[in-house]
């Protein structure tokens, strides 16, 4: 729950003026489309036109629109997870719960994970005009990424932060903590901007299981089921605008404290 919340707050959103120099990137998200927006050192993201984030990096302010909640939450980003954390604690105070019973927990869950990085080269891609260097997560997800695009974005935003703030705000005293593939992507989404990351198994049922499947029957299974219409799922960056006119429309929703909006979220 913690993690979901983190991600969620690495896109928080606020008013802002007309520009007409941003760095505007479409992607299709299997037929719905999403936007990233760089404009001077303020990042947007907007699923099929709706603004839902925002980070200021001049201000050090997150925001974020929940439009199914109708709630605007905002606060300074530095302080995202100490307030997390509190509100974490008073999660588990309530529950009867002490802060060593939930790292047990995660540890167990841990010991379930795969840590290991075992990424691999996977040719190159010309995605919307710009070159892109593939690699091979794992056994069915591809991720390519430009370093031409993050130098493109660095005139108006920093990626290197934004990412290092998400990390800081998935891990920490209550968070997982990075694996090596965690800390192997990390490097490569500083590296580059993400033009393509898509999953062969990830639309498909028990797609767990069929990772742990030898390749040879992992390829055979995945091969049966595309050919009755199980499709992969992921984005893939369709166009880049250089000097994007962009005007964020915000709806005005009542306004929460980040550790007010994450008591929110443990109540659900």
């Amino acid at each position: 729950m913690l993690q979901s919340i983190a991600l969620m707050l690495l896109g928080f959103i606020a008013l802002t003026a007309t520009s007409d120099a941003a760095v505007m990137i479409t992607m299709d998200d299997q037929g719905r489309t999403s936007t990233d927006v760089f404009d001077n050192q303020v990042y947007y993201h907007l699923e099929d036109g709706n603004l839902d984030m925002r980070i200021d990096l001049k201000t050090n302010t997150c925001s974020m629109f929940l439009h199914d909640e109708r709630v605007h939450v905002e606060g300074k980003c530095d302080e995202a997870q100490k307030e997390m954390e509190a509100a974490m604690s008073e999660a588990l105070k309530q529950q009867g719960m002490t802060r060593e019973h939930m790292l047990a927990m995660q540890k167990m869950m841990q010991q379930h994970r795969q840590p290991g990085a075992d990424i691999k080269p996977a040719g190159s891609e010309t995605i919307a005009g710009y070159e892109a260097t593939c690699y091979q997560m794992s056994a069915t997800r591809k991720m390519c990424i430009s370093e031409a695009v993050t130098t493109l974005i660095s005139r108006e935003f920093s990626l290197k932060k934004i990412i290092r703030l998400m990390r800081q705000l998935t891990g920490g005293p209550f968070g997982r903590e990075a694996s090596a593939a965690d800390q192997a992507e990390q490097q490569l989404r500083e590296k580059g901007y993400v033009m393509k990351d898509v999953d062969t198994a990830s639309g498909m049922p028990n797609a767990g299981m069929l990772n742990m499947l030898p390749e040879e029957a992992r390829k055979q299974i995945m091969a049966q089921l595309r050919q009755s219409g199980v499709k992969p799922t992921g984005r893939v960056v369709v166009n880049i605008e250089k000097n994007a006119k962009f005007t964020p429309q915000v709806p005005n929703y009542p306004k929460k404290s980040i550790r007010e909006f994450a008591n929110f979220m443990m109540k659900r």
